[in-house]
């Protein structure tokens, strides 16, 4: 998708994550080391915004 678009969304689910508070995870709570996870996509993608670039995202479990 358009990296643009592709930061609005992950910042979406940042935001979401960190207002609602869902847990994520089976054993433990999860949900902060998602949250920092993301926060290290948005550092690399948020100079690159309105580019024109495209951006793929994998999430691995």
């Amino acid at each position: 998708m358009d990296l643009d678009e592709a930061a609005d969304r992950l910042a979406a689910l940042r935001e979401h994550l960190r207002d609602a508070a869902p847990r994520i995870g089976m054993i433990r709570d999860a949900r902060p080391d998602v949250i920092e996870e993301l926060d290290m996509v948005m550092a690399f993608v948020e100079p690159h915004r309105r580019t024109g670039a495209r951006f793929n995202l994998a999430l691995l479990s």
